[in-house]
């Protein structure tokens, strides 16, 4: 990932392992890199995994509302 950052396959590849592992802050990161570097990869797929995420996160608001702030600030 170091050698290549703009691989944004292999930051979503990433993210979604980390989603199934249940890590979803390191999976956050990743996603929001991928919205910060490219909007449009894969049909805006990082700001609309993100908001799985923020889903399946609901028992972790103050997560939640950490990374909803991030992404608002990485959209506008």
């Amino acid at each position: 990932m170091e050698k290549n950052p703009d691989d944004l396959k292999a930051r979503f590849a990433l993210a979604n392992w980390l989603i199934a592992e249940r890590e979803y802050s390191g999976a956050l990161e990743y996603l929001l890199a991928i919205v910060e570097r490219d909007r449009a990869f894969m049909d805006d797929v990082g700001c609309k995994t993100m908001l799985s995420v923020f889903e399946l996160a609901a028992n972790q608001p103050d997560l939640v509302s950490h990374w909803r702030r991030r992404l608002s600030a990485a959209m506008n």
